[in-house]
């Protein structure tokens, strides 16, 4: 439901079912049947993710807004149907005690007769509610000829979720453990507050943390809890799985491996003053911390190991490459630490990388760059020149994902949910897509970003949906031919 509120002495409430079709103009309004919508849009200019309430309680009203209140003291600006459908609901002195102009886009997949009531006693997504935005999103990526699926959590993800050979998806959610089939039915639901993230355990069952240390174990043939135990010490990362063991990263600063009871199997030596950033490729773990006035990166096996240690004057950023390999950046170097532990400097680039730096990397060893900082993005060839630069839209509150399919074409997913695509010969906007990032609902540690060799992009911006698309067709560029196919990917 998407309300918009002025002066006036007219109240029209508009239910968007999804099933609609233009009715025809000689029914009466209320009667008109559905049908199939093929173009779905804000009923406003100007959707202001700052002004998302979705689901916030307000005592006056006894509930949680199943919907978001937009477009205040704009008079007279115009009010579009935001799709085919119907009006439902129409009243001069409706909707309580505001009056007023309500326009109320609502978006909801029960009850599909009435209106309202606005306000609900529990999440309005439990309730049947989805929220406008994301839904109204998602369906503009839905009718792009580039579209190829979409999965949608049941509540707001707090980190990426874990993928099923049987296509099955599990998410950790703000309150929720959820398994939903690979059509985004749920399967089953746990109440779980303040998950962190979760892990598969060899055994097939489903291990989470949450925000108080406190560790789960959910045997997911049964959608039951199978143990629970809290850990000895404070927790940095949500669980982590090299080979058979499962690590976290703790408080003091180590990497620790616990047994499924909550034993601990082994530690290592501290890591630093303080971790910074730590990147998995394969079963190996890279993990960068200060230490006083140097800073230090560290790759540990399953074991516990360390395998590879290194120094370096500047913060230095581990990116996981291939498989059990690792790109590095630090200063103004980019290097790749390779499978068998050889370091191999790759280019200077000429500004320094700071430590929300972001990379990828095409099989000519060609690199694009997100420095750290900024809107700027940049691309070098594999002698370090500078091939072309491109600014995104805004500054980054959060670092954008940078990644690279077959090579002719970089993909970009911003902190706000825009999908960019760029030529990668040179830096050519090409393409937009976008998913809702989920305002003040939105979770950092969810937003991925996944292309595979032959330009497939699954992405989600850190809330309820996940897409994938197909790139050249959003960039209408760099299509395969059946005479030269695309080279593999490097990443």
């Amino acid at each position: 439901m998407i309300t918009l509120l002025a002066r006036s002495s007219l109240a029209v409430l508009i239910l968007l079912i999804t099933c609609l079709t233009p009715p025809p103009t000689s029914r009466a309004q209320g009667q008109n049947p559905c049908g199939v919508v093929d173009a779905i849009d804000y009923p406003v200019d100007g959707v202001s993710i700052e002004s998302d309430d979705f689901g916030m309680y307000r005592a006056v009203f006894g509930g949680r807004h199943s919907g978001i209140d937009i477009a205040f003291d704009r008079y007279g600006d115009p009010v579009r149907a935001a799709a085919r459908g119907r009006i439902t609901y129409a009243d001069p002195a409706g909707w309580n005690a505001e009056k007023g102009v309500v326009i109320v886009y609502e978006v909801r997949t029960m009850d599909g007769t009435n209106g309202g009531p606005g306000y609900w006693n529990v999440d309005p997504l439990d309730g049947g509610w989805l929220h406008p935005i994301d839904f109204t999103e998602q369906w503009r990526l839905r009718l792009s000829p580039a579209f190829r699926k979409m999965l949608t959590a049941g509540g707001g993800p707090v980190a990426p979720p874990l993928w099923h050979n049987d296509g099955m998806v599990t998410f950790a959610e703000e309150y929720h453990l959820e398994q939903r089939s690979k059509d985004s039915q749920t399967l089953w639901r746990l109440d779980v507050d303040g998950l962190t993230g979760i892990v598969n355990l060899p055994d097939g069952r489903i291990l989470g943390s949450t925000s108080d240390d406190q560790i789960m174990i959910v045997d997911p043939a049964t959608a039951r809890f199978s143990a629970s135990w809290k850990a000895d010490r404070g927790l940095r990362s949500p669980p982590l799985r090299l080979g058979d063991s499962l690590i976290f990263l703790t408080e003091d600063n180590r990497a620790v491996s616990y047994d499924v009871d909550g034993h601990v199997r082994w530690q290592t030596d501290p890591l630093g003053d303080h971790i910074e950033r730590y990147a998995q490729s394969g079963d190996r773990l890279a993990i960068s911390a200060g230490q006083d006035d140097t800073f230090k990166l560290w790759v540990i096996d399953p074991s516990g190991a360390v395998i590879y240690q290194s120094n370096a004057a500047a913060p230095i950023v581990p990116v996981a490459y291939g498989q059990n390999g690792f790109i590095v950046m630090t200063g103004n170097q980019i290097a790749i630490i390779n499978a068998d532990l050889t370091l191999k400097p790759l280019m200077s680039i000429g500004q320094a990388l700071g430590r929300n730096s972001q990379i990828a990397l095409d099989s000519q060893g060609n690199a694009v760059v997100y420095p750290g900082r900024g809107q700027q993005i940049y691309s070098y060839s594999a002698d370090g020149g500078l091939r072309w630069q491109a600014s995104l839209p805004q500054l980054q509150p959060q670092p954008p994902l940078i990644g690279v399919g077959a090579g002719c074409l970089v993909y970009v997913l911003s902190s706000d949910g825009g999908l960019l695509v760029y030529r990668a010969a040179d830096g050519g906007l090409r393409g937009l897509a976008a998913l809702y990032a989920g305002g003040i609902h939105g979770h950092a540690a969810s937003r991925f970003l996944k292309v595979s060799p032959d330009d497939q992009v699954q992405f989600s911006a850190g809330y309820l949906s996940i897409a994938t698309i197909d790139g050249p067709t959003l960039a209408d560029d760099c299509k395969p031919t059946t005479a030269q196919s695309p080279p593999a990917s490097a990443q």
